[in-house]
Formats: C-alpha cells, sequence, structure tokens
C-alpha cells in the first residue's frame, strides 16, 4: 500500500487532529475562498445580525478632523471539551491601537478573575457540596456604552451599497476598543450590585450575595461567569435576573471553563481539573506530540547558567521561539500543573537571551508535557478545611547570584 493510500485508521489520531481539522482564516479574503467559506459568511452575517439588533452604530458621514478606527474579521473555531469544533465563530474587530488617548478613550483597566481564585472557590465549593454552574454572556463588550465619540470603517463585505463612504459612528462599545471590556465590566458591575450581591476586595472579579442561611459566589471572567452557593433556587433566580438584563447562554453545571475541563464526582466528593486538550495543541504547534517522553520537568543534573555571548549573537527569530516555547506551557502551569513551576520561574530567567543548552532545557519541559498531559488536579474529600503551607528557599542552588 503506498503512503498516499493510507487509511484513516492507520493514521496517529492526533495527526489527524492537527491535519484534518478545519483552519482557522487569518483574513476576510481568505474566509470567503477557503473550503468552509459558506459557514465563515453565515459566522460573520450572524454577527452583522446581532450588531444591527444591539445598534451598535449608525452610519454618518465623517466630521471634519476626525479619523476612523480601522476594523478587521477575526475567525475562531469554537471546540467542546473533546477537542471537537462545534461552532464557527466570526467577530468584527476594532483596530484599537489605532485609537488616539484622550480622544478615543481615557481608562482602560478591568478586573479579571485569577486562576488561584478559581481553584480556591472550586475546592471550597466541593468541600461544601455546592453546586456550580455557568453561564456565558452572547456579546458581551457590545452591552458597554461609551463615553466617548468614535468612528469606524464599514466592515469588509458589508459595506452599505450606496454609503461606501460613510462611516460608523459607535453608540455602543465593540471589541478591540481600548476601553470596551472597562465599559463591560462597568455595566455588569452595576447589575449585579443592583442584585444584591456585593465586590470582594481581595479579588474584584469575585462577588457574593448571603440571603439568610445561604450563600451565592459569582465568578466573573470577561464574559464567562460561574456561579456557586448551597441553594439551587437562588442560583436559579440569578441566572434568570441576568438573563433579563443580558442574553444569556445556560451552560448548566460547570464542565468547561477558559479550557480548563472539570470532572466532578459528588457521590465520591472528588473534584478533577484538567488541560490535555491545551497541553495536546501545545505539543502540535511545536511539532512534540510524538516525542520520547521525559517524567521530571527537568532532567536530573540541569544546571542553567547565564550565556556569556552578546544578545546580539542571537538570532531575534531564535529568541521569539524560546519564549514561546516558555510562554505557552504556562497557562498549564497556572492552571492545573503546578509541577511545572520550578522548571518554567527558572527557564524564564534566560528569555533575553537563551543557548542551545537551555533552549534543549524547554523542549524537556514539553516532553514532561507529553508524558503527563493526561494528569489531573484533583481536589478530594477532606475532614477539615485547614490551610497548610510549605516552602523551600534555597539560595545557594543558584549559581548566577546566591
Amino acid at each position: 500500500m503506498r503512503s498516499d493510500q493510507l487509511e484513516d485508521e492507520d493514521l496517529d489520531p492526533a495527526f489527524l487532529g492537527a491535519v484534518l481539522l478545519p483552519e482557522e482564516p487569518a483574513t476576510y479574503k481568505e474566509a470567503v475562498q477557503c473550503p468552509a467559506s459558506l459557514q465563515w459568511e453565515d459566522a460573520m452575517k450572524e454577527e452583522m445580525r446581532s450588531l444591527k439588533q444591539n445598534g451598535t452604530w449608525e452610519l454618518m458621514d465623517l466630521p471634519p478632523g476626525r479619523k476612523a478606527v480601522k476594523c478587521k474579521w477575526v475567525y475562531q473555531l469554537k471546540f467542546n471539551a473533546a477537542g471537537e469544533p462545534y461552532r464557527y465563530k466570526a467577530r468584527l474587530v476594532a483596530k484599537g491601537f489605532t485609537q488616539v488617548y484622550g480622544l478615543d478613550y481615557e481608562e482602560t483597566f478591568s478586573p479579571i478573575a485569577c486562576l488561584d481564585t478559581m481553584r480556591a472557590l472550586l475546592a471550597l465549593a466541593m468541600l461544601e457540596d455546592w453546586e456550580i454552574h455557568q453561564v456565558d454572556v452572547k456579546l458581551a463588550f457590545l452591552k458597554g456604552d461609551l463615553d466617548e465619540e468614535i468612528y469606524m470603517q464599514q466592515p469588509k463585505g458589508f459595506k452599505m451599497v450606496g454609503q461606501e463612504k460613510k462611516v460608523c459612528h459607535l453608540l455602543k462599545a465593540i471589541y478591540g476598543l481600548k476601553q470596551a471590556s472597562r465599559q463591560w465590566h462597568r455595566k455588569l458591575r452595576s447589575a449585579l450590585l443592583d442584585m444584591g450581591f456585593s465586590q470582594l476586595s481581595a479579588d474584584t472579579s469575585v462577588y457574593v450575595c448571603r440571603q439568610h442561611r445561604g450563600i451565592t459566589i459569582l465568578m466573573v471572567y470577561v464574559d464567562d461567569i460561574q456561579i456557586m452557593g448551597n441553594s439551587v433556587a437562588h442560583i436559579i433566580s440569578v441566572k434568570q435576573e441576568l438573563g433579563k438584563r443580558f442574553d444569556l447562554t445556560d451552560l448548566g453545571e460547570l464542565n468547561y471553563f477558559l479550557g480548563i475541563h472539570v470532572t466532578r464526582d459528588r457521590k465520591h466528593r472528588t473534584l478533577e481539573l484538567d488541560q490535555s486538550k491545551y497541553i495536546r495543541d501545545i505539543l502540535i504547534r511545536f511539532k512534540m506530540i510524538d516525542v520520547t517522553p521525559a517524567f521530571t520537568p527537568l532532567a536530573a543534573g540541569t544546571q542553567l547558567i547565564k550565556s556569556t555571548h552578546p544578545v546580539e549573537d542571537n538570532d531575534s527569530s531564535y529568541i521569539t521561539q524560546y519564549q514561546s516555547l516558555i510562554g505557552s506551557p504556562m497557562y498549564a502551569m497556572l492552571g492545573t500543573h503546578p509541577d511545572l513551576s520550578f522548571a518554567i520561574t527558572k527557564l524564564s530567567q534566560f528569555g533575553s537571551n537563551p543557548t542551545e543548552y537551555h533552549y534543549q532545557a524547554a523542549k524537556h519541559v514539553l516532553r514532561y508535557l507529553s508524558a503527563t498531559q493526561n494528569y489531573r488536579l484533583q481536589f478530594g474529600s477532606i475532614d477539615d478545611n485547614e490551610i497548610t503551607g510549605y516552602s523551600d528557599s534555597d539560595w545557594a542552588a543558584d549559581q548566577n547570584d546566591r
């Protein structure tokens, strides 16, 4: 049998996932010319309908002395926890980097929940046997009201016939604007406070509501919201009230959040978190899906020392590749793989001037991830909820600067 006649079952599943899955177009031109053009066109039409229903802009002539912000289409395949694509999503995004400070925007900061907070709350919910639900706010950034006067060019493929020279006067925030996230957070915060929630000072993306003997906690990550508490009735009423104010997708009990798969066994009082799909994507990206696995984050005896060669001697693409090699598994470290902390922290110190030795050490981390990609972080039932901490400050092992 020739190699080009191999059956699907003869191919590695990871290879099939890397090669046969639809690709995400980078431009509008690619989207309308690729094999899945009909799906991407439907996704863009759906986005335009949502923008129109939301009253996001009105067409008008560009006022003298003003400059219209450019925009572009961004395409994304949505995957489920099994790594299967289930939705084609097109988002119209403003090119916020063309905005002028003081004219088009002022403040831009908005908080998001820390992964440390997420794990702590999930552990508490498991310990207390609380309900854990999840909702998604559709087109969240479009709900924010703008305080500034902003004009944007009409999107490619959807310019109004006979009004091609006109621009969009934005009445609502849109994805990509520097202040969009802040405006959405302000609106959601106002709604939650009005519903009787109070905002935590330790993590301002967490809101708590106490009623009689009940407690309900919301954790917000942009447009993804976890709702947990000891009263199912109150959780349902919170979702209903939020649904009156925003267009929600009720995702039911928590299963998949920020690329983290959640498995809960209420009978045995355990909750497990894993990022196997995310790790697999990293291995595919760096062509290390079939590497020999390693069983320690760093090889025994690894000594990481600063390079004596000038930074200028390093190819910039080599430095970028090394930084990407370190940065990619960092989200896994923050989410479910604390066992990577030491290796990533050490290797990150050499990102500005890495050597081949550092590069191979970084690849060793991916070999370790290959061996442990299906490992899960488990929270189990315990007799008490006391916090125990450990620390180790091994200053003598730092050969660069003790």
